[in-house]
C-alpha cells in the first residue's frame, strides 16, 4: 500500500502559479495518491497539466470555470491502471488500479451543493459495475455525516436527504469514515465559511472494511488558497526511502547579503591559509571551488531547515486556531489571526513554487496559458528516473 492518500477541494487550478503551488504542497506533505475536486479543468487543459504534474494523473473535466475532479498518483507507488470511468459532467472519477500489486477501486467525488441524494445513488450504481475487493471513496460530499460535523446558523446542515443516503450506502458497501474512526468525539471541520460563519466537515475519505486495519492515522491539515482543508489518510505499510539527489544552488541567495559576506570571508580565509603555498595552482583552484561548494551547501541546508521549521510552526498554529474557532466561531480576533497565518504560509509556498518553476526550466505565457514549450525535464519526474531502487 502507498504511504499516504489526500483529498482536497482546491477551488480551481486555472491559475498557473496556484496550480504549481498546490502540486508542490501535495508533494511537500508526501501525498502518494491525491484526490482533487473543483479543478476547473477542460479537456484542452489535461495534457498540459499532466506534463506539469509530471507523474500519473486522470481527469473528469467539465469547463474552465466549474466542476472537474482529478486523481494524481506518484510514480513511486507503481500504479497499474486496469479500467476507469470519467463522469462527463465533471462530478466523479472511478479508477480500477493496482498499487504495489494491491488491486484498488478509487472513487473521487465532487457532489452538488444542493440536496441531491440521487447523485450518490448514480455514483455507487456505477461503482457496482466494477469488480473490486478494496474500495476507497473520497472527495467533497457537500454534506455532513453527523451532528459533530456542523456548526452554523441553522440547527443542522441543509442537505439532510443526501446525508441519509450516504449513510445508507456506507452500510451497504461496508465503508467506514476513516477520519471519524480515529477521532470519535472530536469537532474539527474541513470548510470554514466566514460570512455567515459556518463550520462544516464536508470532505471525506471512506474505506472498505478490509482496509480499515491497514490504516494508521487520519488528520485534517490546512489547504492552499481554498476555504477547504486537506484530509489525509496514512497507511501502515511504507515505501522504500530515497537517497539524496543532486544539489543545486538556489540562485536567490546571490542577492542575500549574509550569504555574500559568508562566501567572501571563506574565500579570504582560504587565500590567507594558502598565501605561501607551493601547491600546483590547478590544485588550489579545485580546492577553493570545493570549499565554496561546501559553504553553499551548508548555508542552503540551514536556510531550508529554518524555512521548513517556520512552515511547520505556521501549519501547527493554523490547526490550533481552527480548533479555537470551532469553540468560538464569532471571535473576530481569531479569524483575523487565522487569515494572517494563512497569508504567511502562502508566502512561503510562493517562494518554494518559484524555485520549482526555475528548476524545472519552465517557460510559459499567461495569455490564454499557451505554453511556448511544454515542461521538459521536470525536476520531480527526472528525479524518479534517476532513482536507483535496488542493486543486484
Amino acid at each position: 500500500m502507498p504511504l499516504k492518500l489526500s483529498t482536497f477541494n482546491c477551488r480551481g487550478l486555472q491559475d498557473f502559479v496556484k496550480r504549481r503551488k498546490i502540486f508542490h504542497y501535495m508533494r511537500s506533505i508526501e501525498s502518494d495518491i491525491i484526490f482533487l475536486q473543483e479543478t476547473h479543468s477542460s479537456v484542452n487543459d489535461e495534457r498540459f497539466w499532466k506534463n506539469q504534474w509530471g507523474e500519473h494523473v486522470w481527469f473528469s473535466s467539465h469547463s474552465s470555470n466549474s466542476r472537474g475532479v482529478a486523481i494524481l498518483i506518484r510514480n513511486s507507488v507503481a500504479p497499474t491502471l486496469h479500467s476507469l470511468f470519467s463522469d462527463p459532467n465533471g462530478r466523479f472519477l472511478i479508477l480500477s488500479v493496482s498499487i504495489n500489486d494491491l488491486p484498488l477501486l478509487l472513487v473521487n467525488i465532487y457532489a452538488p451543493n444542493n440536496d441531491d441524494p440521487d447523485f450518490f445513488l448514480d455514483v455507487f450504481a456505477k461503482v457496482d459495475q466494477f469488480n473490486y475487493t478494496s474500495l476507497i471513496v473520497g472527495g467533497d460530499f457537500n454534506a455532513v455525516l453527523g451532528p459533530l460535523d456542523y456548526q452554523g446558523t441553522r440547527n443542522k446542515h441543509s442537505n439532510v436527504k443526501t446525508s441519509e443516503m450516504i449513510s445508507v450506502l456506507m452500510d451497504e458497501f461496508n465503508l467506514s469514515d476513516i477520519w471519524r474512526h480515529f477521532h470519535l468525539t472530536l469537532r474539527q471541520y474541513t470548510r470554514h465559511q466566514h460570512n455567515p460563519r459556518v463550520l462544516s466537515r464536508l470532505d471525506y475519505i471512506l474505506v472498505s472494511e478490509d482496509l480499515t486495519d491497514n490504516c494508521l492515522s487520519s488528520k485534517i491539515v490546512p489547504g492552499v488558497q481554498s476555504d477547504h482543508s486537506v484530509v489525509i489518510l496514512n497507511f501502515k505499510d511504507g515505501q522504500p526511502s530515497k537517497g539524496r539527489g543532486f544539489w543545486k544552488l538556489n540562485c536567490s541567495y546571490l542577492q542575500d547579503v549574509d550569504f555574500i559576506k559568508l562566501v567572501k570571508t571563506k574565500i579570504q580565509d582560504f587565500k590567507d591559509i594558502h598565501k605561501n603555498s607551493e601547491c600546483n595552482p590547478n590544485v588550489l583552484w579545485d580546492s577553493i571551488k570545493c570549499t565554496i561548494a561546501g559553504v553553499c551547501i551548508e548555508y542552503s541546508v540551514r536556510k531550508k531547515r529554518e524555512r521548513n521549521g517556520v512552515k511547520t510552526k505556521i501549519m501547527d498554529n493554523i490547526e490550533k486556531i481552527k480548533i479555537k474557532i470551532n469553540d468560538d466561531p464569532s471571535n473576530n480576533f481569531l479569524v483575523s489571526e487565522l487569515e494572517n497565518l494563512e497569508a504567511e504560509l502562502n508566502k512561503i509556498l510562493d517562494f518554494e513554487t518559484r524555485g520549482l518553476i526555475i528548476r524545472s526550466r519552465s517557460r510559459w505565457m499567461e495569455d490564454g496559458e499557451k505554453s511556448s514549450k511544454y515542461f521538459c525535464n521536470l525536476e520531480k519526474r527526472s528525479g524518479e528516473k534517476k532513482c536507483i531502487h535496488n542493486l543486484d
